[in-house]
Order: C-alpha cells, then sequence, then structure tokens
C-alpha cells in the first residue's frame, strides 16, 4: 500500500466510499438487456445497499460521518481502504472498456 492512501482522513473515506456505491449507478443503467441482466443488476443492487449500511454502521457514511468510526484503528483502515479502492478500480477498468470498445 502507498504511503499516501494510508494518510487518507476520514472525509477521503467518505468520498471513496460515495464513489463506490455510485459506480453501482452504472449497472443499473443497462437493466433493459433481458432476464439475466436483471438478475444481475438485483445482485448489485444489494450490494450497494449492503456497502451502503456497512458505511453507516462503522461511522463512514456521508449522512452520519462520526456516529460509530470502528474503521479507524490500525489493522482496520488500511484493509477498508484496499477494498473500496478496488471496487472503485474495478468500476474505472469497466469505464475506460466501455468506452473504448463502447
Amino acid at each position: 500500500m502507498e504511503p499516501v492512501s494510508l494518510s487518507i482522513g476520514a472525509v477521503g473515506l467518505m468520498a471513496l466510499l460515495k464513489t463506490c456505491v455510485e459506480c453501482f449507478e452504472y449497472i443499473d443503467a443497462a437493466k433493459t438487456y433481458g432476464r439475466n441482466l436483471e438478475l444481475l443488476t438485483t445482485k448489485f443492487a444489494v450490494e450497494q445497499a449492503r456497502l451502503l449500511i456497512w458505511g453507516e454502521s462503522v461511522g463512514i457514511s456521508s449522512t452520519n460521518p462520526t456516529a460509530n468510526n470502528r474503521v479507524e484503528t490500525p489493522h482496520v483502515r488500511p484493509v477498508v481502504e484496499q477494498i473500496l479502492n478496488c471496487i472503485r478500480m474495478l468500476f474505472e477498468d469497466t469505464n475506460a472498456l466501455t468506452v473504448r470498445y463502447g
């Protein structure tokens, strides 16, 4: 993990969570492609909801940023950042491929 990413504050984690949650909305835009896609978009909607609920429960949600911030421990924070960054990177890769190949 890069030293710069370890210095992201609570506001940075909230922004990263928000970005990850918004990425799920890209999938929602493609709902009209049949039953299999409907099942897949439902699964993504469930994951988006779980991510939002989790963000609120650990105190990094923008609606309740200081409620119960259990993420601010040295052994948890790097893992949370890594997970959220991986989600963001997956969607960035998908967006780049869509732009390039349609």
